[in-house]
């Protein structure tokens, strides 16, 4: 495959390593590399767990000088100032949710020439700072290219960036490197087996994992009620706000507790008691799932402003409104954008969930490009996207 124009390994050197460095030098990271991964030889496959919006900067930083072809959102690409260094830094772009072709071959084919590639196997950040299980056909895809698997365990970078307010909360960041598959492995390990120990060492709840430590912030709450929209009392949506003193509390019933610099909460009143975030979430799927399951004819509904990146900048800019909703038929769009009037139906098999990005925009795909619409306020894109998770584990 002739190289692309623009390809240098300056370019990963200086993102990968100068950048990598100045943009996480302040997050307290500690490395954990085992000599087996110090000693290998590419190729081979790095996976993660995917938390935060450092995580490529702490795999790059674990292994450099050595360089990798990540797997990043096609949405990336398509934006005009990250989509040019992704591809000056040779990134393979990969639609969300569903199976992409092309990201398959291209992945394939890097390895057959001798490189390294990066994958983050859950195709988007962490919601709530869990990870269950990677995406559908990861172990085949890693059976197939059939090279060592080495897996970096992410702890505590959700936690240093949340998805509620990215704003750097310094604690500790443990990154811990090892080889999980050999070859040999993936081709003579049962089934059932090797797919066992790629989702147990994929699991993690940053809110309950071995690394305690206090995150240090002025207002470590801020933001945290566009996160938990739903009370986890008497249930109702959108009705918790945050409060002085690392306080959320529940406008309709009275419902509160109080966050420490631990993530953790103390409860103050009403009947319900999530100790962290990822139990709070855990009552809010609970409902979600609830809601559906008793209702035939469930459907989200909304009207939502359609965004597109149309200058030479990051910056979305608004170009039409839109009509949507998300039912067991699936995501159905009609509204207007740049190019005229659109009409977009998919279904929960060909796109299993909404990604939500910066707090407020949701992604849908469009072909090989995406739609990227916002709704009201971030609570709302925040339901929007467990709900169609929630559909989707529910009817696929």
């Amino acid at each position: 495959m002739k190289k692309k124009k623009g390809h240098s390994p300056l370019w990963y050197y200086v993102v990968g390593g100068i950048m990598g460095y100045s943009k996480i030098r302040g997050h307290n990271v500690k490395f954990r590399i085992s000599d087996e991964v110090k000693n290998l030889k590419p190729p081979f496959v790095g996976i993660a767990n995917h938390q935060g919006y450092y995580d490529w900067a702490y795999a790059a930083r674990a292994f450099f000088p050595m360089r990798f072809r990540f797997v990043v959102s096609r949405y990336q690409f398509l934006n005009p100032k990250t989509g040019k260094l992704l591809e000056k830094l040779n990134s393979i772009p990969k639609s969300q949710f569903t199976s992409d072709a092309s990201a398959v071959k291209e992945i394939i084919r890097t390895i057959k020439r001798g490189e390294n590639v990066f994958i983050f196997p859950s195709g988007r950040l962490s919601l709530f700072g869990e990870d269950d299980k990677p995406v559908e056909g990861t172990y085949e895809l890693l059976k197939k290219l059939g090279v060592p698997v080495v897996m970096v365990h992410l702890d505590g970078s959700y936690r240093t960036a949340p998805r509620y307010n990215t704003e750097v909360k310094k604690g500790r960041v443990v990154v811990t490197a090892y080889v999980l598959f050999t070859p040999e492995e993936l081709k003579n390990l049962p089934e059932e087996e090797a797919k066992k120990r790629l989702y147990s060492a994929f699991c993690h709840d940053d809110f309950n994992s071995e690394n305690v430590c206090e995150f240090k912030s002025p207002d470590i709450a801020k933001g945290l009620d566009d996160l938990l929209y739903m009370c986890p009392d008497c249930k109702a949506n959108y009705t918790v706000k945050v409060m002085p003193g690392q306080k959320l509390m529940c406008k309709d019933c009275g419902f509160s507790v109080q966050m420490d610099n631990y993530f953790k909460f103390t409860a103050l009143s009403g009947n319900a008691s999530p100790k962290t975030i990822t139990e709070w979430s855990h009552i809010i799927k609970a409902e979600e799932k609830k809601r559906i399951l008793s209702d035939p004819d469930f459907t989200l509904r909304e009207k939502m402003d359609v965004l597109e990146h149309i200058k030479e900048d990051e910056q979305l800019t608004k170009t039409g409104e839109c009509e949507i909703s998300l039912s067991r038929d699936g995501i159905k769009i009609e509204g207007t954008k740049k190019d005229g009037r659109f009409s977009r139906h998919y279904t929960l098999k060909e796109y299993p969930a909404m990604h939500i990005f910066d707090k407020i925009y949701l992604l849908v795909p469009d072909n090989e490009a995406v739609i990227c619409v916002s709704p009201a306020n971030a609570k709302i894109a925040t339901r929007w996207a467990v709900v169609s998770e929630t559909l989707s584990s529910l009817l696929l």
